[in-house]
């Protein structure tokens, strides 16, 4: 995948957060790395899988919890408190980094020149739902209206990688022969 590709995605989910928090959030640069371990459940990381019907593919977004609440808690109008949320909360962060990740995606088939229709961004609880390594991994930090940041990590695996590769041009066929010069 070309890092102008994850670039555009990042563009989106700073898109998508600025319209949820109504503060200007714009999306740095982003690296890119490859990744041989295997994605965990971790309670500090909330991670989406997701799932691009059209493309053949999915990926994985994984977002800092404790970025998330402070991002739950300028939604609520409310203080980001001491980084335990309650279940409304997490409930809130399970559809915000959905609906992200969802437009991500969008941002992708857009590039991809292919359908947005069905596209799913899921939560998943069990590691096992998971792609297996390695990956290719894309990391951008968002600025939330210069209060916070907002690390993600992009993790594409290699059926993605296969299906994002760009593709060469096919060779034009040869020039068919030229008659020889009439002799003389």
């Amino acid at each position: 995948m070309e890092k102008s590709s994850a670039d555009a995605m990042f563009a989106s989910a700073a898109d998508v957060l600025g319209t949820l928090v109504d503060r200007a959030v714009t999306a740095a640069a982003c690296t890119q790395s490859s990744d041989e371990g295997s994605i965990r459940v971790e309670p500090q990381t909330v991670a989406t899988m997701t799932e691009i019907p059209s493309a053949g593919f999915s990926f994985v977004t994984r977002y800092d919890k404790g970025s998330l609440g402070q991002v739950v808690g300028l939604m609520l109008g409310t203080p980001a408190g001491d980084g335990e949320m309650d279940a409304m909360q997490l409930s809130i962060v399970a559809e915000t980094v959905a609906q992200i990740s969802s437009a991500m995606a969008e941002r992708l088939t857009q590039q991809l020149k292919t359908a947005s229709e069905n596209i799913v961004s899921t939560v998943p609880t069990e590691a096992s739902a998971f792609p297996a390594p390695p990956f290719a991994s894309y990391q951008a930090v968002l600025d939330v209206g210069g209060e916070f940041s907002v690390a993600m990590v992009l993790n594409f695996d290699g059926v993605a990688l296969a299906k994002l590769e760009p593709k060469p041009e096919p060779a034009p066929p040869p020039a068919p022969p030229q008659p020889a010069a009439a002799a003389r």
